[in-house]
Formats: C-alpha cells, sequence, structure tokens
C-alpha cells in the first residue's frame, strides 16, 4: 500500500515507465527514456539522502552485465569484418543494457514494492487490454478494424490477425510486450500465497490466459503448463501425486500434437525461422572466427527468407552469439541461468517455471534486449535477493 508521498513518487514514475514499456514499445511517443532518466534520478536522489544502502554485489552484478553490452558496442565500433551496420540500434542495445543498473537500487523496500506494485497493475491493463481486444476482433472485426490497423502499424504495439492450427482458426492479439506477464503471474502468486486472497489466484489464471489468446505456440504451450504447475504447488500434498501424473501426461500430449503440427504443417513464421537458422549456420560454419569474436551490435545481414538486410530476427540466441561470439556468448548465457539454480535451491517451483518460460519465449521472439525483456531481467534478478519475494 503506498502510504506516503516518496512512495507515491516511486509508484508513479514505475507505473509510466512500464506503461511507456507495454503499450508503446517503438517508444512513438517518446516518453521511454525521458521516464527511465527521472526514475534513476529519483533513486540517486534518495541514495544521496542517505535514504538507501548500494551493496557491492548489486553494483558488481549491474556491472557484469553491463560489460556485455559494452563488448558488443565495443566489436560494432571496431568492426573487424568491415561490416555494414545500422548506428542507431548499435547505440540503442546499449542503452538497453544500461536499464539493468536499476536493480542496484531495488534493495530498497520501498522502491522493490512500487516496482512489483506498478507492474502487477500494469499487468491487469495488459489482460484487459488482451480480452477486449480478442473478444472486438472475434465479433466486431468489421466495426473496429480501424483500430486493429492503428495498433497493428501506427502504434506498432500488437500484431492481431487469425491463426490456424491444423482444423482450429483463432484470433491471435499478439501483444509485443506479453511476455511481462510471466513474471507478473509470479507477482500475483506470491501475493495469493501471503494473503489467501482468492482474487490474486484469478490474477493468476486470467494472466496465463492472456498469455494462451496471444496466439503463438510456444506461449501457448508454456502457459498450459504454467498451469499445470499452479495446480501441483497449490493442491493438497496428498493429491499432489495425481496432479504429476496428469501434468505429465498432458505435457507427452502436447508436446506430440506440437511436434506433429511443425511436421504436417509449415507455416510462414516456421519456413522464415528455418531459413534464418539456415543462414546463421553458413554465417557461423563459413567463418569460424565467430566462435570467439562477433560483429557486435547492429550489424547487418542478409536474410533470405525476408529478402532484405537485417540487425536483428526471431532466433534471439543466435543473434547474441552473432553480436558477441561464441566465447563471450556462453559467460552471457552462464549469467542468465544463474537465477534458475537459485530459484532450485528457494524450491519455489512456480517461479522457476515462470523464468524458464520467459528464457525460451525469449529464444525465438525479438524480446530479450528490449526494455521489455529489461524489466522481466530485473525483477526475476531481483527476486535472487529475497528470500520471502515482497507482496
Amino acid at each position: 500500500m503506498v502510504i506516503n508521498r516518496t512512495d507515491r513518487i516511486a509508484y508513479m514514475l514505475f507505473f509510466l515507465f512500464f506503461i511507456s514499456c507495454v503499450f508503446d514499445p517503438a517508444d512513438i511517443f517518446g516518453m521511454k527514456k525521458v521516464l527511465f532518466v527521472l526514475i534513476f534520478s529519483f533513486c540517486v536522489f534518495l541514495f544521496l539522502q542517505n535514504r538507501m544502502y548500494i551493496s557491492k554485489k548489486r553494483i558488481i552484478i549491474s556491472a557484469i552485465f553491463f560489460s556485455f553490452g559494452l563488448i558488443g558496442f565495443l566489436f560494432s565500433a571496431l568492426n573487424f569484418r568491415g561490416t555494414d551496420y545500422d548506428g542507431g540500434q548499435s547505440i540503442a542495445y546499449l542503452l538497453v543494457f544500461f536499464l539493468f543498473f536499476l536493480i542496484i537500487f531495488l534493495n530498497n523496500p520501498l522502491l522493490w514494492r512500487a516496482f512489483i506494485d506498478s507492474l502487477a497493475f500494469v499487468g491487469l491493463l495488459m489482460i484487459l487490454y488482451t480480452i477486449i481486444i480478442s473478444f472486438l476482433f472475434a465479433f466486431f472485426y468489421n466495426e473496429f478494424s480501424s483500430l486493429f490497423f492503428y495498433l497493428n502499424y501506427t502504434l506498432s504495439n500488437s500484431f492481431i490477425t487469425s491463426r490456424v492450427f491444423g482444423p482450429f482458426t483463432i484470433s491471435m492479439v499478439y501483444l509485443k510486450s506479453i511476455v511481462l506477464l510471466f513474471p507478473i503471474s509470479v507477482i500475483y502468486y506470491h501475493k495469493y500465497k501471503s494473503s489467501s486472497k482468492k482474487v490474486y489466484f484469478i490474477f493468476v489464471i486470467l494472466a496465463l490466459f492472456s498469455l494462451i489468446l496471444s496466439g503463438t505456440r510456444t506461449n501457448i504451450i508454456l502457459s498450459i503448463l504454467m498451469l499445470l504447475v499452479l495446480g501441483f504447488v497449490t493442491v493438497n500434498v496428498k493429491y499432489r501425486k495425481y496432479v504429476f501424473l496428469g501434468f505429465l501426461l498432458l505435457t507427452l500430449l502436447v508436446m506430440y500434437n506440437l511436434l506433429t503440427f511443425v511436421f504436417e504443417n509449415s507455416d510462414s513464421s516456421s519456413e522464415i525461422k528455418s531459413s534464418l537458422l539456415n543462414t546463421y549456420l553458413d554465417v557461423f560454419f563459413n567463418d569460424n572466427s565467430y566462435f570467439i569474436i562477433g560483429d557486435g551490435f547492429g550489424s547487418l545481414f542478409y536474410a533470405v527468407s525476408k529478402n532484405r538486410y537485417i540487425f536483428n530476427s526471431e532466433l534471439v540466441y543466435l543473434d547474441v552469439f552473432k553480436y558477441l561470439g561464441g566465447f563471450v556468448f556462453l559467460f552471457f548465457m552462464s549469467f542468465l541461468i544463474t537465477p534458475l539454480l537459485v530459484f532450485i535451491r528457494k524450491n519455489d517451483v512456480f517461479l522457476l517455471m515462470s523464468y524458464l518460460s520467459y528464457l525460451l519465449v525469449s529464444a525465438t521472439n525479438p524480446l530479450l534486449l528490449s526494455s521489455t525483456g529489461m524489466v522481466a531481467l530485473i525483477y526475476y534478478f531481483n527476486c535472487n535477493f529475497y528470500d520471502r519475494p515482497l507482496n
């Protein structure tokens, strides 16, 4: 609960920043950078007033993460291979890595509570957006076609269309920041566990349901698995073996149907990813130096599937491999999986599944190196520092 002026300021700044990240990911209105500067300045102001303590561990972790951004930027500046670059994108990636420095200040309970409470409220707006737009698209397409066009192509915060899964045609409302519902579902779950208020349990269900409505195969499968995990961790202990058996059978069924669909029903998305994979394999194995040193951020390469030069793709981890080179990439991935080990030690199964889902979704969607991705990473990494997350 917000109880004083400092709390209100922190909450409002985080809320506005998250709104900008979620509903204006392309920063059409130009507020995202301004709001982050305001948040960072506010945190520094509190520190200068001796209102918080900054730990060396947080500084070191932030510096390690930012060093990956510096390496990617340095490689692009040195341009070892004489590659063409998108210079603006190279700087943009460096700024994205800088966002992670925010975690330095989140050992302050006031700021951490403002962070998770504002993110939880924005999560409700994301849920409402997804459900309402899905309903309008399914039943009132003609009446709201101009709205869908605006969201798809002008504001460019969503991908709203129909998608065919075998014999089924479903509406697809893919809010580009929808991946944030993975950590947000954990916030609702922790609030439910600490307060026993059933409304938070309903919010968890709605968050995962919204991920299903987003219409991508990965989101659908991982959301169903997270629902099963939710049932496993909340059901009475003596019934867990039955839930686990159901979880195992449904997982096998889902995987069987997924593989059947992939191999028997090729769509444009699968074809693009397959073509990009072949392109990357050709690039890496024709020039083995990529296993040592990368091209850096913003480096362009020709994608046959898109018939143009691009600097990133849907295969994000391969993008990072190209940017940083194999040697640094291994350290980067080791850094990313560290929270998984912590969550296993804490025995927080739902948080573990949420972060694993986020990493899997990020593998085939350009979300990891973005403001949305940094918000998610800040949440997961900050959970490492709290044995009992604030609610």
